[in-house]
């Protein structure tokens, strides 16, 4: 069986079929003698198993057969003798999960075995996982009586166990590392808890995502084994008087009994928080819940609206989409059910902007949920509000038919599909499927297959991440075109720019050459379409900048905010005229944050460039004449599309949502006071 880290190795070459030693390196962050070690222990263990090994070809990289692909995915599995040497991380996952469902008096020394470390190494991890548990308000103790044991609350045991189960499934072969675990200590019926769920889901007409279903399995697998050796206890404190009207109590009624666990309230009640948690909400279902939701959902397209400077052509659609996430994220947050985001930091490098926006227009769901929102559950929503940004309806040629398949849940489908589609806008994505439908159903006929997880089919399949960096996306688009075009190139890195640099020019500062090289080579800060996003001090300059005692009412503010953009030949005095209508059709949206509006209007109004403007009067004035909305500070956004200016948008929502930020600002005397603190926070 191959260790940990020649395992990953392999799981990468497998996932992008091509890839080159210099960009492993990248990713793994090993030296490039690890990375050959590890490549000679990977291919003795392909030899092993009568498969070609993998070849290194000169301008091409790495490639593997598709038998090769098929092993990485299907076949490598943990050896049934024991486990391999799991990392550290790995450690702080299982240990806990181990003691979880012990049959027995754990000592130090069943860890050692458990885990073939040394004593200090258990004893560490343990340091280790109690730091990690403190925040659900457990830890791990131990005395003569008992071994080694979780001391706690039961329901956060559990939502720590779940948190552990989340984060092993994120591992390479982390189920079955829970396989192997479940096999050593009771019985593994992964397979049989998966089929009831979905069972269920057919039966009480819910709608879950397979990823969830995975996840829920292993959790139950897991408390079947741990059940038996705990009080049962309130481990649903509030709002478990309502559950026995949803058709999810139901359905944990049903899966209580088929799945033999302790039949009562106590237990069907926990089970049902997390049905809810799993559930995707339907905008058209008349449940007893779904007033508030629709009322919550609707704040927030409306507060994401003015806060990003943008109007949705279809808020029905955006507000049923959103609808799906947020009412299983609700219950989800409401019983401390833990979710891990995979994609949250790629979200939060790919989208910060958008992030930052987010984050600031939840609010209304924070209110009726008494507690922040978490960084995992935010990630997922600017998943969504990302997909909807670039949900553009264009026509295209297409030649050939492409259907997507991901288990991972409606917004990262959505927004792999509109990635894929400003990729290959010369295919047709005629389908967005689910696992369990492209398995089960009937599929158009299709000539390609993109998804995020390997599976077997007859049509060329490229996997892929629901959100693709810049390098991820170039990798993509080589392999798809040397499959259906019979092209494939490779990107120069910076080495070789550098030597070719150097034949014709005499280099003064290396490393800065190669800094800006990487930016280059990476897209930074360059939307798909080639379009730089400008941050807030290339918009407000000293030009846009104006300072006035007083107007004499709101729609001259308007007028005197917009005056440098229309000078610039920026906008037209159509855009300044919708403006002040959008105002008296829909009310004072503009004001943002006390004293402070955001002028704005759809870019087909008249923009002709992007651009800000900002204007601050001494004396302030009464939007639509109300003295509640008194302004002081109006900054005009003119945007010519849904994303180039939120870079710019997200540092100035920063600005704005601080009380003391916004004090400053309005303090400002002068347009050099104002100019250089818009440069300080564009840093």
């Amino acid at each position: 069986m191959l260790d940990q880290r020649p395992l990953s190795l392999l799981g990468i070459i497998a996932r992008h079929r091509r890839v080159t030693i210099k960009q492993l390196i990248d990713r793994t962050n090993l030296t490039r003698r690890q990375v050959e070690y590890d490549l000679q222990k990977v291919n003795d263990w392909l030899t092993s198993y009568g498969c070609e090994p993998i070849v290194n070809k000169r301008a091409v990289g790495l490639v593997i057969s598709k038998k090769v692909q098929e092993l990485a995915h299907k076949k490598v599995h943990l050896s049934k003798k024991g486990f391999p040497a799991l990392t550290e991380e790995v450690r702080t996952l299982c240990i806990p999960l181990y003691i979880f469902i012990r049959k027995e008096e754990l000592s130090l020394f069943h860890l050692t075995s458990f885990i073939q470390m040394s004593k200090n190494t258990v004893i560490q991890d343990i340091k280790n996982i109690n730091e990690f548990a403190s925040v659900f308000n457990i830890s791990i103790k131990y005395n003569r009586h008992n071994g080694y044991f979780i001391e706690g609350i039961e329901a956060n045991k559990r939502a720590f166990i779940m948190k552990c189960i989340c984060l092993i499934l994120k591992q390479q072969n982390g189920k079955e590392l829970i396989q192997r675990l479940l096999e050593c200590n009771g019985k593994y019926l992964y397979d049989t808890f998966y089929k009831c769920i979905k069972l269920a889901a057919r039966k009480f007409q819910l709608s879950f995502v397979d990823q969830k279903i995975e996840e829920l399995s292993c959790f139950l697998n897991v408390l079947h084994e741990h059940i038996h050796i705990y009080q049962s206890g309130d481990l649903v404190p509030k709002g478990k008087d309502k559950f026995k009207n949803k058709k999810e109590f139901k359905a944990a009624e049903y899966l209580i009994q088929q799945l033999d666990f302790q039949h009562n309230e106590d237990e069907i009640c926990y089970l049902t928080a997390h049905l809810l948690g799993l559930s995707l909400g339907n905008i058209d279902e008349q449940t007893d819940d779904n007033k508030v939701f629709k009322s919550m959902v609707e704040k927030i397209v409306l507060e994401f609206e003015k806060r990003a400077c943008i109007s949705f052509d279809h808020p029905e659609m955006v507000m049923a989409t959103l609808y799906k996430h947020l009412r299983p994220a609700y219950y989800r947050l409401l019983f401390r059910i833990p979710i891990t985001n995979p994609l949250l930091e790629q979200v939060k490098t790919e989208y910060y902007d958008l992030f930052v926006i987010v984050r600031g227009i939840l609010k209304p769901f924070e209110s009726m949920l008494g507690s922040e929102v978490p960084e995992d559950e935010i990630g997922y929503i600017t998943i969504h509000f990302g997909a909807l940004l670039k949900n553009t309806h264009t026509t295209r040629i297409q030649r050939k038919k492409a259907v997507i398949v991901c288990p991972n849940g409606v917004g990262s489908s959505i927004m792999l599909k509109e990635e894929l589609i400003e990729l290959f806008p010369e295919l047709s994505f005629i389908s967005l499927l689910s696992m369990d439908e492209f398995q089960n159903k009937e599929v158009p006929n299709h000539d390609l297959v993109f998804s995020t997880i390997f599976f077997k089919t007859n049509k060329p399949l490229f996997v892929v991440n629901p959100i693709m960096s810049t390098l991820e996306k170039a990798n993509t688009v080589k392999e798809v075109y040397s499959v259906i075009h019979g092209i494939y190139t490779l990107r120069p890195n910076q080495d070789q720019l550098i030597k070719i640099i150097r034949e014709f020019a005499e280099i003064r500062n290396e490393s800065g050459l190669k800094k800006a090289l990487n930016k280059l080579l990476e897209g930074e800060t360059i939307d798909t379409d080639g379009r730089s996003k400008p941050v807030l001090s290339d918009l407000i300059t000293e030009e846009t900048v104006t300072l006035i005692n007083a107007v004499n009412n709101w729609e001259e503010a308007i007028k005197l905010s917009a005056e440098p953009l229309l000078i610039n030949d920026f906008i037209s005095h159509e855009y300044i005229q919708a403006m002040i209508d959008n105002v008296k059709k829909f009310g004072p949206y503009i004001i943002v944050a006390p004293e402070i509006a955001l002028p704005h209007a759809r870019p087909e109004c008249g923009v002709k460039q992007i651009g800000m403007s900002l204007l601050r009067i001494n004396e302030s004035v009464d939007i639509l004449n109300d003295k509640k909305n008194k302004v002081r500070l109006l900054i005009c956004i003119a945007a010519i599309d849904n994303s180039t200016h939120l870079k710019a948008l997200a540092q100035l929502t920063k600005v704005l949502s601080d009380k003391s930020n916004r004090e400053r600002l309005l303090s400002l005397n002068s347009k050099d006071q104002i100019i250089d603190y818009i440069y300080t926070v564009s840093q």
